[in-house]
């Protein structure tokens, strides 16, 4: 368990690297948030969450980079935040989803959040946006986006899988857990839900910088809606 204080510099520091894709400093921290501290106790605070897992010293530089665990921390943070205004966007997009447009609405969250979206709906699987989440990744390889491209067209094959690992909505997969596709750069939220009998399943899946802040405002929207009905 991390202190109070930790976990503000943390979350502040995986929002501003979420933002920025560069390694994160104390005294950029200082800079930019009030914590009440002076930047030397930020990087003292700094060291420790590395020291706990959460952060990540890249080679050659001063700054800190979240890890995996750090990543499903920052998210699950998020769940319980008190909810933030639903956008008329967002309303769209519960639209499509009550009326299971999953094509619109799978193509609505790609171009909202630059993710790959996929709904199963009994045995029908549906899924867009590869090119939007292609369009997103950093630093991977030709190897790596090869294998991203061969897991999406056999991704009917592993969801299966995920359904069982979905124990509330919406569940976090970052990097080596996420098993849809097998890429330790990229990041699948999950949810399940019951609409008019049926069981669905959402994925949104894109790089461990996605924005987790607007994406679970959606899930969770989504999930509203569902249990108004029920």
């Amino acid at each position: 368990m991390i202190t109070e204080r930790a976990q503000k510099i943390l979350n502040a520091a995986i929002q501003e690297f979420i933002e920025t894709g560069e390694p994160v400093s104390s005294a950029q921290l200082y800079e930019n948030h009030d914590f009440g501290i002076r930047p030397a106790m930020i990087r003292f605070e700094l060291e420790e969450l590395a020291e706990l897992g959460f952060l990540e010293h890249p080679y050659r530089s001063a700054g800190k980079i979240p890890s995996d665990k750090g990543f499903e921390f920052f998210a699950r943070h998020i769940i319980h935040q008190p909810d933030q205004r639903i956008s008329y966007e967002d309303e769209a997009i519960s639209g499509l989803f009550e009326k299971k447009a999953w094509m619109e609405l799978l193509d609505a969250l790609s171009s909202k959040l630059g993710i790959l979206g996929v709904v199963r709906e009994h045995e029908n699987v549906f899924k867009n946006g590869l090119e939007n989440l292609v369009e997103h990744l950093e630093w991977e390889t030709q190897d790596e986006i090869k294998t991203i491209i061969r897991d999406f067209v056999e991704i009917d094959s592993r969801l299966d899988t995920m359904e069982k690992l979905i124990e509330e909505t919406p569940e976090f997969f970052i990097g080596g857990k996420n098993e849809i596709i097998r890429s330790n750069s990229l990041a699948v939220i999950g949810g399940s839900y019951e609409i008019d009998g049926d069981q669905v399943m959402i994925f949104a899946i894109g790089p461990k910088r996605m924005d987790y802040k607007k994406t679970v405002k959606i899930f969770k929207n989504l999930k509203r809606k569902t249990s108004n009905k029920n």
